[in-house]
């Protein structure tokens, strides 16, 4: 065993009954009160700037005294320890007391109030019930009204959309009315006119104003030669198209004179135009051609 936990050991031997004395009630209060009656000792040691034999001295003589330092603090502390239990105790029954009155207190009123009767009871539950349905009732009510609202403004936004769509179709149908036959490539006419949906419409068209039946066979053969034409007029718009012989989808050849009667018919239903000033004879599709196979696209 070292010399260091020998001294440990000792010290410890002798600080463990001071630490007991004091941590108990008496010893405790002594301190506190030995503390309250000699503070001035304590601040003079610790805060004067006088040596520390001088400092000794001065309290021996003149602030140090038997009643200060252990009559007084002893008489306080054992009256300390002695009052402290009566007092908690008297507190404690105070509270008690205060506690139990108001508990007779509190059952001395429900005693003497005026009770509902069992009539008066069910009465106050109908009322409480009927309340509740009328409440229910009303929620329902706005819950309705609610879902009216909801289904207006779905309504509402379809028919604005409706409406948003249909202004975009009609300015690209005016946008395109507005175009300048001219302005239109020959390669989107013939785009347009070979495609199933615009070679549909072309058909009943120059149907439509040739006063041809579609159904009629005599009449189909008819109409694949003008199909036939109206494709090479395109094909060379806006500068237009030298008549020549042509041959239609079923191989069928046609030559210019029939070419160009073909030509003139379709000039007089307003169809195409045909220029005959010049050495060969040249044929344009008409305005109202060109704008018609447009708005098939736009369709």
């Amino acid at each position: 065993m070292s010399i260091g936990s020998s001294v440990t050991g000792f010290f410890e031997q002798i600080l463990n009954p001071v630490k007991e004395r004091l941590s108990s009630p008496l010893g405790s209060a002594f301190a506190v009160f030995w503390l309250a009656f000699n503070w001035h000792i304590i601040y003079y040691f610790l805060m004067s700037n006088d040596s520390v034999d001088h400092k000794i001295t001065m309290i021996r003589t003149t602030m140090y005294s038997t009643c200060n330092g252990l009559i007084y603090p002893l008489v306080w502390a054992a009256g300390f320890c002695l009052l402290f239990p009566l007092l908690k105790n008297i507190a404690n029954t105070i509270w008690s007391l205060s506690d139990n009155w108001s508990s007779q207190f509190s059952g001395f009123i429900l005693k003497t109030s005026t009770r509902l009767t069992k009539e008066e009871q069910k009465q106050h539950l109908d009322l409480l019930e009927e309340r509740t349905r009328e409440h229910q009732k009303t929620v329902e009510g706005y819950e309705k009204e609610i879902s009216e609202l909801k289904n207006l403004l779905k309504k509402v936004d379809a028919i604005k959309n409706r409406d948003e769509n249909k202004n975009g179709v009609l300015a690209e149908l005016d946008q395109a009315k507005e175009t300048s036959p001219d302005e239109i490539p020959s390669s989107e006419l013939v785009q347009i006119i070979k495609s199933t949906d615009g070679s549909h419409r072309l058909k009943k068209y120059l149907a439509q104003q040739l006063l041809l039946n579609v159904d009629n066979q005599i009449h189909k053969r008819e109409l694949q030669r003008y199909e036939a034409i109206i494709e090479l007029l395109a094909k060379e718009h806006p500068h237009g198209w030298v008549v020549a012989d042509i041959k239609t989808s079923n191989s069928q050849n046609t030559s210019i004179h029939a070419v160009k009667a073909d030509i003139e018919k379709m000039s007089m239903a307003g169809i195409a135009e045909i220029d005959d000033s010049r050495e060969k004879s040249k044929a344009f599709l008409s305005q109202d051609t060109v704008n018609f196979i447009v708005n098939s696209k736009a369709q």
